[in-house]
Order: C-alpha cells, then sequence, then structure tokens
C-alpha cells in the first residue's frame, strides 16, 4: 500500500466519524439533560428549590445545545429515537416551574 492510498483510507475515515459526530453529541446532550430534570423534578418535590433551579438550568441549556446538534443529524441512523428523546427532555421541562415565572409572596 502506497502512503497516498493510506491517507486516503484515513480522511475517509474522518470523514465517517465527523458525520456521525453530531448524532452522538446530541445523544449524550439530550441523555444528561433528562437525567438533570429528573433531579430537578426530585429536588423540586423535595422542597430542595436552589437544587431544583439549578438542576433545570443545566438540563434546559443541555436541552438547546442537543437540539442543535440534532438538526444536523437527521439522515442519521437512530434519529428518531433521538428525536423522541429531544421530546421526553420537552415534555419534563414544561412541566417544571421555570423559576422566573415564580411569584414572591408579600
Amino acid at each position: 500500500m502506497t502512503k497516498d492510498k493510506i491517507w486516503t483510507e484515513e480522511v475517509i475515515q474522518i470523514k465517517q466519524l465527523s458525520d456521525e459526530e453530531p448524532c452522538v453529541l446530541a445523544m449524550g446532550e439530550l441523555e444528561c439533560a433528562l437525567a438533570f430534570a429528573d433531579f430537578a423534578t426530585s429536588a423540586y418535590s423535595g422542597g430542595r428549590i436552589h437544587h431544583a433551579i439549578d438542576l433545570r438550568s443545566k438540563a434546559s441549556f443541555l436541552h438547546e445545545r442537543g437540539t442543535a446538534h440534532l438538526s444536523r443529524c437527521l439522515a442519521c441512523q437512530g434519529a428518531e429515537a433521538l428525536k423522541s428523546l429531544q421530546e421526553d427532555v420537552y415534555d419534563l421541562l414544561s412541566r417544571l416551574q421555570d423559576p422566573t415565572e415564580w411569584q414572591l409572596r408579600q
């Protein structure tokens, strides 16, 4: 094998990995967002409001990043599973009250 052929095969492998990377990133970030949203729900129910706010914020941030990656990998294998996971995170976040909507008692 010549150096050029080896180099070309390496470029092809790197290209294939970079095509799959947004899907892997989206999956990881959406799974983490779901975990943070679950923890936030537990914290709210346990009365640990500060922790719940922090966890909800992290879940929301990861949800946004995962959704951004998802838009680049709609043609990849498993895109339906990613879309379903994204919807699950969105549903859970929508059930958690946003701290900016709270009204303080006087």
